[in-house]
């Protein structure tokens, strides 16, 4: 796959680099928040290969890209000249002028808490279902009296299936 040619094809049918005002990716997708959304050319990003579908949903654009999105993600940075810091300084000058009384403010809904919540939890989703697996995996194991869960490779094993949600605060913050 040509990360750059897909990269450059999908910030021009978003309406360019002008029209985002931020944009983050998760496990399958990019998540574009426009400036204008008209300028959001659905079945011309559809029809890209490499691009599996367009998801509209709460206020962004999702391009879903599968396991490449990484890949994608990197080359739509390097391409419009986002920085992780500059792609989030189109949303500073807002607070300013909204906290100067100069702007309007942003009505609080249902939607923003759930957006927030699925921000939050989405970088450490890997870790919890890693933890989850393995403590699934030595239920059955305990219960099918494959191994003995006072022996030491239960405990070894516990001790890392437990450990993703200990140190859970510590993911939260990062």
């Amino acid at each position: 796959m040509d990360y750059q040619k897909l990269a450059k094809d999908i910030i021009a049918n978003v309406g360019g680099r002008e029209n985002v005002s931020s944009l983050t990716h998760c496990i399958t997708r990019l998540r574009f928040s426009l400036k204008d959304a008209s300028k959001f050319n659905n079945e011309a990003v559809k029809a890209l290969d490499g691009v599996v579908g367009v998801v509209v949903k709460g206020g962004q654009h999702q391009v879903v890209i599968g396991n490449e999105v990484a890949n994608v993600y990197k080359a739509v940075m390097a391409l419009s000249e986002f920085s992780d810091d500059a792609n989030q300084a189109d949303k500073k000058p807002e607070k300013a002028q909204k906290a100067s009384g100069n702007g309007e403010k942003k009505k609080f809904s249902l939607n923003t808490v759930f957006d927030a919540i699925a921000g939050l939890f989405t970088p450490i989703l890997p870790v919890l279902t890693a933890a989850g697996m393995i403590q699934a995996i030595l239920i059955l194991l305990k219960t099918f009296n494959i191994v003995d869960p006072t022996g030491s490779t239960y405990g070894v094993f516990n001790n890392i299936a437990n450990a993703g949600f200990y140190f859970l605060p510590v993911f939260v913050q990062i």
